[in-house]
């Protein structure tokens, strides 16, 4: 996942299309089953296995800093997850027997979330 969305919104001052991107990522788990790949992006197969999660955990540090660290779509940021959230806690309660590797990015794409627990979400 490039960051170049966001760089180009801090370059114009112009956050529009930054806030939706996010909320679209983040919002939605099978978005983010995709986001992150490493060495891939958007059109490319994600190879996921137990051992490697095929994650690009730089990137997504440096999402996550800017992010958090920005007024205009932190809280969007904030918003996104916690949908996420209800929507992951309403599609586990009955979780399917196996899941693929792949299914399960998005748990560890959130728990890198520096102050997830702690930053007000749920």
């Amino acid at each position: 996942m490039s960051l170049s969305w966001f760089q180009a919104a801090k370059a114009t001052n112009d956050y529009r299309e930054a806030i939706r991107y996010v909320g679209k990522v983040f919002g939605d788990p099978i978005e983010l089953d995709y986001a992150f790949v490493h060495g891939g992006g958007s059109g490319h197969p994600v190879e996921a296995s137990e051992r490697n999660p095929n994650i690009d955990f730089e990137q997504l540090d440096l999402a996550y800093s800017e992010l958090l660290d920005n007024s205009e779509v932190s809280h969007k940021f904030t918003g996104a997850v916690d949908r996420l959230c209800a929507a992951l806690a309403f599609s586990m309660a009955i979780p399917p027997p196996s899941a693929p590797p792949t299914v399960l990015r998005k748990f560890i794409v959130l728990l890198e979330v520096h102050g997830l627990m702690f930053a007000g979400f749920g």
